[in-house]
């Protein structure tokens, strides 16, 4: 039997309770500078984890450097799933309080 999806409230407010907390708060117009800032950190956190993975060393072994780059980009994906969970929030809020996105 499938799993029932959790409403997008109640994940947020299960993964960052203090998010949810000030963005509900929030106007239409804060709401969407909060998901112009979501929108930059997702992209500030790409731009890193590129970074961070062309330094990973060409020259070591295929299995050895998999393995590397499988484990220094999963905090890069957390993140960024993160980011996402937090933007699609707002966005909710926005359309919630009539704001357009």
């Amino acid at each position: 039997m499938p799993r029932e999806k959790k409403p997008l409230s109640e994940v947020i407010q299960e993964k960052h309770p203090e998010f949810a907390s000030s963005v509900e708060k929030m106007s239409t117009v804060d709401l969407e500078k909060k998901l112009s800032y979501l929108s930059k950190a997702n992209e500030a956190n790409e731009d890193a984890k590129e970074e961070d993975m062309d330094n990973v060393e060409d020259d070591k072994s295929l299995g050895y450097a998999s393995a590397l780059r499988a484990g220094r980009i999963a905090p890069y994906n957390d993140l960024k799933k993160d980011l996402r969970l937090m933007s699609r929030y707002v966005i909710s809020l926005i359309k919630e309080k009539g704001g357009n996105v």
